[in-house]
């Protein structure tokens, strides 16, 4: 039947020209004071992003360095003024006539810093959705960075005064915000989650948190990933993924290990591995040749994440 149709992701980069880029970006990143590296990233998202296709069509990733770039200036002023105000507390917490404005200041930088790294996130997302193409068309996030950062915000709370319990629903109303403002061209995707199927695999892997070290929660969010895909729709396509636990540790581990032994250098083969991993895991099922997606009507901007670039988000 054409609606069970499987397409699969396949990934065909090679690690040595992955290498050989990561080299050449550390080794200009230098040589410009760091100016070089919103060109490098670009130029790295262009590769692993064109190394992507399904049924031999190729992803397109059309960004560019200068928009990057345009971006972190535009978030500086921003940034400065944050970290300006980080150091004032600090200053301010030496002083014991005025110590106490200094921790209280320091509290609300901080909860800005956190605010903004969401908010960021949501920014950087955006972009970079807007500058991926699949044959002609390609996807757009609606939404707001704010109540995205505010539901994030009041996630983390939750989880906290639930000691992890609530996580599962904590999860669908994040990663739901997202998804739900996710179109395809002007084709909304559909996210239909059911928490409930997650709370015994979160139960079960917080009691294991302490005796396994904290690598219990990999199986926890091996079906987190696995109940996401099969929740989510564009059109009468629909997605599969079959990570497990196993596989995420298998994954984690050999990273670890990579970067570890390498002190850092094998950062290249952790791109490589990842990016298989994504393409081995990930199908979609359902005849695409039936959708007729029509191309978004969003006016592009000219500038690229700024604040995520800043905080390390």
């Amino acid at each position: 039947m054409q609606g069970n149709l499987i397409h699969r992701l396949a990934y065909n980069g090679q690690v040595g020209q992955i290498y050989g880029m990561w080299i050449v970006n550390i080794f200009l990143t230098i040589l410009t004071f760091g100016i070089y590296s919103f060109w490098g990233k670009s130029r790295m998202r262009r590769y692993l992003t064109g190394s992507l296709s399904i049924d031999g069509h190729s992803f397109e990733y059309t960004g560019t360095g200068g928009e990057l770039f345009r971006g972190f200036l535009k978030a500086l002023p921003i940034v400065i003024i944050v970290y300006a105000l980080l150091i004032g507390a600090f200053l301010m917490s030496k002083m014991p006539e005025i110590k106490v404005y200094g921790y209280v200041l320091m509290g609300v930088t901080f909860s800005v810093i956190f605010f903004l790294s969401f908010a960021g996130f949501f920014w950087s997302l955006r972009y970079k959705a807007s500058r991926v193409n699949f044959m002609g068309i390609r996807p757009k996030l609606e939404g707001s960075a704010f109540t995205y950062a505010l539901i994030h915000i009041g996630a983390f709370l939750l989880q906290a005064i639930s000691l992890g319990i609530a996580t599962p629903y904590v999860d669908m109303k994040t990663h739901g915000y997202l998804i739900r403002n996710f179109y395809w061209g002007k084709t909304n995707y559909i996210f239909t989650p059911t928490p409930a199927k997650l709370m015994g695999i979160n139960i079960i892997t917080l009691l294991l948190f302490v005796p396994t070290i904290g690598l219990s929660r990999l199986w926890y969010h091996a079906a987190l990933i696995r109940h996401i895909a099969e929740s989510t729709q564009l059109g009468s396509l629909r997605f599969q993924n079959d990570s497990t636990g196993k596989d995420l540790l298998g994954l984690i581990l050999g990273n670890l290990f990579i970067l570890v032994c390498t002190l850092g250098l094998g950062i290249p083969f952790i791109y490589h591995r990842s990016m298989k991993f994504v393409s081995k895991h990930m199908t979609i099922v359902g005849d695409m040749t039936a959708l007729q997606f029509v191309q978004s009507d969003e006016k592009l901007k000219s500038s690229g994440e700024g604040i995520e670039t800043i905080f390390g988000g």
